[in-house]
């Protein structure tokens, strides 16, 4: 019996030990995610929303001045909409407008970062938005 229960033991120690070892290649140690770049002038930070395929916002992303990112997110589907508001210039007017790229839908699969390529396609005028939304 005594034996029986060594073996039984170290059968569950072995078990218990694999799992593990699975568990360690399959997940937490591994990052999931977003990467990507938004098209552009040189030396200009862009922001990339971030939001549920449902619509629910997730957060805002910053690219570098190349218009590099990169974001650690959750598994699940996102839809992603570049923007690009100019800082005012000292001396002149506040510009009333924002430039914004075609919203994306993006899948993250676990433990693996997706790539994502935005040409910057147009300007939309916020005056326009506005009047709008008053009438």
């Amino acid at each position: 019996m005594n034996n029986f229960s060594t073996k039984l033991l170290a059968g569950i120690g072995l078990f218990l030990l694999c799992g593990l070892a699975t568990g360690l290649a399959t997940g937490a140690n591994r990052l999931t995610g977003i990467s990507g770049c938004v098209s552009g002038s040189t030396n200009e930070i862009r922001t990339v929303s971030i939001c549920t395929f449902r619509g629910a916002p997730v957060t805002t992303v910053e690219t570098d001045q190349r218009g590099y990112f990169k974001i650690d997110l959750a598994p699940g589907k996102y839809v992603l909409t570049p923007f690009y508001a100019p800082a005012p210039t000292p001396g002149k007017p506040t510009p009333e407008y924002i430039l914004r790229g075609k919203s994306v839908s993006v899948a993250v699969l676990p433990n693996h970062f997706t790539s994502v390529f935005f040409p910057f396609i147009g300007a939309l005028d916020l005056t326009d938005e506005a009047s709008a939304a008053e009438d």
